[in-house]
């Protein structure tokens, strides 16, 4: 799915991608996170922005991810400061932070289930339960870092399985 939606890109169907990708969320709207980052980046760059901001809403109402905003650069959300009483305090609020390192009870976790084999559950439920939208949710840089992650895991499970198998 993600491939097709690339491949018409490719093609200059940006209509065609958008609706390959939106059809396969509504099918399955809590199946992958990536393609729901891949249509709000198709929607901004064709100036879509009605639909942006409605899959932005579904986002934060499937995956703990905060609502994206229109004016926001991509991937720059988590950089805005926040002010308090008058003075800026940049760490008020720990999902707003650049990424996954600057949340050390995250990376405590992760490091302690990197290898007992629980760290792609763990890192998974972090990006799922959101209560109903009713958290603020992760900044897009710190959900990129946890796809990450998501990923080096089950491609090192993978070396090791085919090396055990060899």
């Amino acid at each position: 799915m993600m491939e097709l939606a690339e491949i018409m890109l490719s093609f200059g169907r940006v209509k065609g991608a958008a609706q390959a990708l939106q059809e396969y969320i509504d099918a399955s709207p809590q199946e992958a996170l990536k393609p729901w980052i891949r249509l709000m980046d198709i929607y901004r760059t064709a100036g879509m922005r009605h639909e942006f901001e409605k899959v932005a809403r579904e986002l934060n109402r499937n995956f703990n991810v905060e609502v994206q905003k229109w004016d926001a650069e991509p991937g720059k959300q988590g950089e805005v400061d926040v002010v308090l009483d008058g003075g800026s305090d940049r760490h008020a609020d720990p999902l707003r932070l650049e990424g996954i390192e600057s949340m050390p009870a995250i990376m405590e976790q992760v490091l302690i289930r990197w290898n007992s084999g629980d760290v792609v559950a763990y890192l998974d439920q972090l990006l799922r339960d959101n209560r109903g939208g009713t958290r603020l949710g992760f900044a897009l840089p710190v959900v990129e870092d946890i796809l990450f992650l998501i990923e080096l895991k089950e491609s090192s499970n993978n070396v090791e399985s085919d090396v055990k198998q060899s």
